[in-house]
C-alpha cells in the first residue's frame, strides 16, 4: 500500500472514531444531566462512548462512507440526539441507550438508499444525454 494512502486512511479512521466517541459520550451524558440523575453519568459515558465508538466506524465504512454529505450528517446526528433525548426524558435513560443506536442504524440505511437513488438518476440522465 502507498505510504500516503495509508496515512490518509489512518487519519480518516481516527477522525471517525473520535467523532463517534465524542457524540456517544455527549449523548450518554446529556439526558442524565437533564433528568438530574447524576449518579448514572459514568454509566452514560461508558455506554454511549462504547456503543458509538463501535457502531460509528462500522456504519461509516460499511454503509455511508461514499454517500455522506454534511447535510446528511447533520440530519443523522440531529435525529439521534433528538430521539435519544426525548426517550430519555419521557421514558427512561436506559431505553434511550437502545433507541439512539437504532435510529443511527435506520438513518444510515436510509441515507445510503436515498443517495444511491440520486446517483442512479444522475447516471441515467448522463447516459440519456450521451446517446
Amino acid at each position: 500500500m502507498n505510504k500516503n494512502l495509508f496515512i490518509k486512511l489512518s487519519i480518516e479512521f481516527i477522525c471517525i472514531l473520535l467523532f463517534s466517541l465524542n457524540l456517544g459520550v455527549g449523548m450518554g451524558i446529556l439526558p442524565l444531566m437533564i433528568r438530574k440523575e447524576y449518579s448514572l453519568i459514568e454509566f452514560g459515558v461508558v455506554v454511549g462512548g462504547t456503543a458509538a465508538s463501535i457502531l460509528g466506524p462500522i456504519l461509516y465504512y460499511s454503509l455511508i462512507r461514499n454517500y455522506l454529505t454534511v447535510f446528511n450528517l447533520g440530519l443523522l446526528v440531529g435525529a439521534c440526539s433528538l430521539s435519544g433525548l426525548l426517550v430519555a426524558i419521557l421514558l427512561n435513560p436506559m431505553v434511550s441507550s437502545i433507541v439512539t443506536p437504532s435510529v443511527l442504524i435506520i438513518g444510515s440505511v436510509l441515507i445510503r438508499i436515498k443517495e444511491s437513488e440520486k446517483r442512479e438518476i444522475q447516471l441515467h440522465k448522463v447516459n440519456k444525454v450521451g446517446t
